[in-house]
């Protein structure tokens, strides 16, 4: 397993609540790799990434991605 950081740099530093933000990536990333290890019927080496961008405007985008086979369809229904 594998978790990679590509933060642009031209993104440098931003005033934020860096609690909050701290907190939603450690949510989404902590649900991916729980996710991983249920993720059976496949055999390949897990990874995620976790990427910033500048966007439009002054505007920052996250951007978290991973290799894993997904949500069931019962899954995606109960969102």
């Amino acid at each position: 397993m594998a978790l990679v950081r590509e933060f642009d740099p031209s993104v440098g530093e931003v005033l934020m609540d860096s609690n909050a933000i701290h907190r939603t990536f450690l949510n989404i990333v902590s649900n991916a790799i729980d996710a991983w290890f249920y993720d059976t019927g496949i055999d390949i080496s897990h990874s995620g990434i976790v990427r910033t961008a500048r966007a439009d405007g002054n505007m920052i985008r996250f951007e978290v991605t991973d290799n894993g086979s997904g949500m069931s369809c019962v899954v995606r229904a109960k969102l």
